[in-house]
């Protein structure tokens, strides 16, 4: 059985980015694709969604590609976690801190010369195991500096529950 702290916040406030190519959002568009449309990623493997989100709304310019003639957009949640199982394993010191630092640094095997290291076939199976017991988990963001940190928050199977968690503020422009 895993062991982890859960996330002690009654709510946490979150941010999710998306980069278009036209006009302004609707907040509905920033929940994560269905099933069918889940590309793999970091923490899931094709066909598999997650909700991929930000404690802090400057991350996200850290964690969006922006396309060329794209504009990033971000939008803000507030989910309850007494609802939800979340691991934190962003205080973690040690062994375990350096997992999930690899996680994070994995690399997409589609790209066209991977650099050696940990591909993404590693962090999803970091993610499988954690969410057989957590609805979700709390990592550190790895693209931070000094001055500057902030976590990642991971929802598994969120296609019911994430609308809920929208904000009712409208998505603001982070490139303007």
């Amino acid at each position: 059985m895993l062991k982890a702290p859960l996330v002690p916040d009654l709510e946490i406030v979150c941010y999710r980015g998306r980069s278009l190519a036209t006009g302004s959002p609707q907040r509905e568009c920033f929940g994560p694709p269905k099933d069918a449309q889940a590309r793999g990623n970091r923490y899931n493997a094709p066909g598999k969604a997650v909700l991929y989100l930000c404690d802090a709304a400057a991350a996200v310019a850290r964690e969006v590609h922006q396309g060329q003639g794209e504009r990033r957009w971000v939008q803000k949640f507030v989910i309850p976690t007494t609802r939800l199982r979340l691991a934190d394993f962003a205080p973690e010191e040690g062994f375990l801190n350096h997992v999930f630092g690899e996680t994070e640094d994995a690399i997409d095997p589609s790209t066209s010369v991977p650099p050696p290291g940990p591909t993404w076939a590693f962090s999803q199976f970091i993610a499988s195991c954690v969410g057989r017991q957590f609805d979700g988990m709390r990592v550190r963001g790895v693209r931070g500096e000094s001055g500057f940190a902030y976590c990642n928050i991971v929802i598994f199977d969120p296609a019911l529950r994430w609308s809920s968690w929208l904000d009712s503020s409208s998505p603001i422009p982070i490139d303007r």
